[in-house]
């Protein structure tokens, strides 16, 4: 069995999600640099750790977090969006 790893920064324990295949030194979870050391969730992740990476606070932080949580939990289905995008594009030339 697989050893609890702990969020350094919610404390709550790192639980793989089904689409994720991302893996460290046989580790779940995200570097929390420059937050913290350790690692952490995919919520603190895409809450705390990106949005002070790239120097946000406020709203335009959470919303940015909100947007990038919900994409890592649910993954776009690129391939029909390249399909949608085509179908518009082959729409457009027949205009």
């Amino acid at each position: 069995m697989e050893e609890k790893i702990e969020c350094s920064i919610c404390l709550k324990p790192i639980e793989p999600h089904p689409n994720d295949t991302r893996q460290w030194g046989g580790m779940y979870g995200n570097n929390p640099d420059p937050i913290t050391k350790g690692r952490c969730c995919d919520t603190c992740d895409c809450l705390i750790v990106i949005p002070a990476r790239l120097g946000m606070q406020g709203a335009a932080a959470i919303e940015l977090g909100q947007v990038m949580l919900t994409n890592r939990i649910n993954p776009p289905d690129f391939e029909k969006i390249k399909k949608d995008l085509i179908d518009i594009k082959l729409k457009k030339e027949e205009e």
